[in-house]
């Protein structure tokens, strides 16, 4: 395996940035969510698929990762963030409505509410997605111990194939049927298992990255063949087509791929003074649910403009999640490194 020198990629941290926004705006912006703002949930697909592209990239130099240290860090990566998101909520809910469920707290807080029936938008609805993402990082050790490290670029673009086809065959097949129940439908759009294709079209598209000397061209030729690909497609398939659970995947893989292997052959310094924006991209996702809440309770009705007061909205969400990412994300990260340590430690000890 060739190594490439880790690097900050500024244009998928751009795209982070933009796919964080696009989620906002499907959930609470004023788009025709019967034509193409229907579609702006897609950017969590593109999430899960970039995750596996980075934890890939990230992690190229070890032959074998360490499954609690590798969760510890996942956990310091995402939970300060979900957990006080899940708490502001919890809060502004109890405050303004006096709402507030202990067991779909439990539940989310577990991060479980993806893999439970009916739950997985039945509280804080963002959280569905960093449920399904802590199940990828719980499946990255054993899928790059025991798969990646041993398979072929063939075999693995086989496997990954296999699995993605599945998935759409599962979901497609059920979702459209008359007898399928109303809880099951709820449920299989969210449900972990049926996104690990994703996943693993990213960690593919890391694996093609790394091994192969790819050039600008060839990059974004390969974006511009699936882009064919995928125009002609929807033909040939036995089944209505729903992008919600990976079906444009591996266009988001291509698309990644081409991105950086165009940055690895260009410099984008505009990019660097922007770098912020995408940084604070998880926080802009997570907290979207808590800030609109209070915001529409105490701001709203000051705005007749709807679509003023929905950018206003992202303005203040915006500054929000660049403070947190700054001020509270960074030093909770530190803190629970420290704290998984330790306890990683003990239970060594009293194991031995």
């Amino acid at each position: 395996m060739s190594v490439i020198q880790p690097k900050t990629f500024y244009t998928l941290t751009l795209t982070r940035w933009i796919a964080a926004i696009c989620v906002v705006f499907f959930h609470f912006g004023t788009v025709d969510k019967s034509g193409w703002g229907s579609q702006l949930n897609l950017a969590v697909s593109y999430f899960f698929v970039l995750s596996g592209f980075v934890m890939v990239v990230a992690h190229q130099h070890e032959n074998r990762l360490d499954f609690w240290h590798f969760i510890g860090k996942r956990l310091a990566r995402i939970y300060p963030l979900y957990l006080l998101a899940l708490i502001a909520f919890s809060l502004i809910n109890w405050v303004l409505h006096h709402v507030f469920s202990l067991p779909l707290f439990a539940i989310n807080a577990l991060l479980l509410e993806s893999w439970i029936p009916g739950k997985a938008l039945s509280y804080h609805f963002p959280g569905w997605s960093l449920s399904t993402e802590f199940f990828f990082y719980l499946s990255f050790p054993f899928i790059w111990n025991r798969i990646f490290s041993r398979y072929t670029l063939h075999k693995m673009l086989f496997l990954t194939i296999v699995v993605w086809f599945s998935s759409q065959c599962i979901f497609e097949e059920w979702i459209n049927q008359p007898h399928c129940s109303p809880l099951l439908k709820e449920t299989l759009p969210y449900f972990p298992l049926l996104h690990l294709n994703q996943f693993m079209w990213g960690c593919l598209g890391g694996i093609l990255f790394i091994n192969w000397p790819l050039k600008r061209d060839l990059g974004i030729g390969l974006f511009i063949i699936l882009n064919i690909i995928y125009g002609i497609a929807p033909r040939w398939v036995p089944f209505s087509i729903n992008g919600h659970n990976g079906w444009y995947a591996p266009l988001f893989a291509g698309l990644i791929v081409g991105l950086a292997v165009w940055e690895q052959q260009k410099s984008f310094p505009f990019l660097k003074r922007i770098q912020l924006l995408g940084n604070a991209s998880y926080a802009v996702y997570i907290l979207q649910l808590p800030v609109y809440t209070l915001f529409h309770f105490v701001l709203q009705k000051y705005f007749t403009n709807q679509q003023l007061g929905f950018w206003v909205y992202v303005i203040i969400l915006q500054i929000i999640a660049i403070g947190c990412t700054k001020w509270i994300e960074k030093p909770a990260q530190k803190w629970v490194l420290q704290l998984w340590g330790k306890m990683v430690d003990t239970s060594e000890r009293l194991i031995k």
